[in-house]
C-alpha cells in the first residue's frame, strides 16, 4: 500500500480496517504503541514511551509518520 508522506502509522492501519487502540492521539498516553519490526518513521512523541521501549523498536503509532516501507507488530 502506498501512502503519502507523513502519514501515521494509525493513520495507514485505519485506512485497511486495523484497529490500533488510541486514547490521546498526541504521544502522551502510550495506548498506541506498536512495535516496527522494519523500515522506519519519524517519531514525534510527548513523553508517551520509554527510552527503553525505543531502543527496542516501539513506537507510537498515533505520532509516527512513515517515512518508506515499514512493517509493524501489533
Amino acid at each position: 500500500m502506498q501512502v503519502v508522506e507523513d502519514t501515521t502509522l494509525h493513520e495507514v492501519a485505519a485506512s485497511t480496517d486495523l484497529n490500533i487502540a488510541k486514547a490521546c492521539g498526541m504521544g502522551i498516553c502510550g495506548t498506541c504503541r506498536v512495535r516496527v519490526l522494519s523500515g522506519e518513521v519519524d517519531m514525534q512523541h510527548n513523553g508517551g514511551i520509554s527510552e527503553e521501549e525505543i531502543e527496542e523498536g516501539y513506537v507510537l503509532s498515533c505520532c509516527s509518520a512513515v517515512v518508506g516501507d515499514v512493517q509493524i507488530e501489533y
